[in-house]
């Protein structure tokens, strides 16, 4: 195999659940493709000739096509203290400030930039969101705002899009935390199961990613969710139904909240009722459109 590579694509958060697939499917198109990831310890990864590590975006050898940033401490998994919220902060934004910064200094940029984000940039509500859309109230909002206006300043050197994620559903993600609990016969709403919940399939995630890369017109926000976003109690009834497990026991809205405060309230206890309006216009056609099928695709 020839050691010169006509496409590299560079990742943050190369490793993690959304990356490792995205890096699967990016060298399955070529035997010329190449993934360099970046890490803060790439002396302890295996490099090959098709994924390499590095410490730095300055210290890749070979002229980046694409860049895709999806660094990002998991929100949802701790209570959100100061403390948590720094570290959310500095592993979004201060990590893409920096990485902007030494993009800018290259002599070649990327072809494209795609930053993840978030619907948790709409804030809570039951009413309809595409991209049109304005920020939201509360803390994930402001986190996801400020997140974009981060990336924001790569838009003058190279093509910019920014990915806003709904809830992914795949092999691990919030499946692997709700499988067992589900299986057990214990899974149910959450509070009154009104919320919405805006989902999207791996396999959708990553091929939409794929369709941004490859279209030179698309540049700007794109909602990465399924077409058809729906409530709690009803993705806790399909998913029970795929397990064959019973979803009769809700979990109160009163206990999320004292144990978690301002993230059950924002991330649990509230939803988003987001839609792909210009990802749908570029021409992307979703592989799972409905949940019943995204979920038996996924457990």
């Amino acid at each position: 195999m020839s050691n010169v590579f006509n496409k590299v694509l560079f990742l943050t958060g190369g490793t993690g659940f959304i990356g490792t697939e995205l890096s699967k499917a990016w060298l399955s198109r070529s035997d010329r493709h190449k993934v360099v990831i970046q890490s803060r310890h790439p002396e302890k990864k295996r490099s090959n000739e098709k994924i390499s590590y590095v410490l730095n975006y300055a210290d890749i050898e070979e002229p980046v096509f694409a860049l895709v940033n999806l660094a990002g401490a998991p929100i949802a998994d701790k209570r959100w203290s100061q403390s948590r919220k720094q570290e959310l902060e500095n592993s979004r934004i201060t990590l893409t400030r920096d990485l902007i910064e030494q993009v800018k200094k290259e002599e070649q940029c990327p072809h494209v930039f795609i930053n993840a984000s978030a619907i948790g940039f709409y804030g809570l509500g039951d009413e309809d969101k595409d991209e049109a859309c304005e920020v939201g109230v509360g803390y994930a909002a402001s986190l996801c705002q400020r997140w974009e206006l981060e990336a924001n300043e790569i838009a003058e050197f190279t093509r910019l899009a920014i990915a806003r994620l709904g809830v992914v559903i795949g092999h691990g993600g919030v499946l692997k935390k709700l499988l067992p609990i589900y299986r057990m016969g214990l899974g149910g709403a959450i509070g009154d199961g009104s919320q919405w919940f805006s989902w999207i399939h791996m396999d959708d995630v990553v091929n939409a990613i794929l369709h941004i890369i490859d279209n030179k017109h698309m540049s700007g926000i794109y909602n990465l969710s399924s077409p058809n976003p729906v409530q709690q109690r009803d993705f806790a009834s399909t998913l029970g139904k795929t397990l064959r497990r019973p979803t009769i026991i809700p979990t109160p809205s009163f206990l999320l909240s004292i144990g978690l405060g301002d993230m059950a309230r924002e991330l649990l206890l509230g939803g988003q009722k987001v839609l792909p309006t210009r990802l749908q216009q570029a021409g992307y056609h979703f592989q799972h459109q409905y949940l019943d099928g995204a979920l038996a695709a996924s457990v």
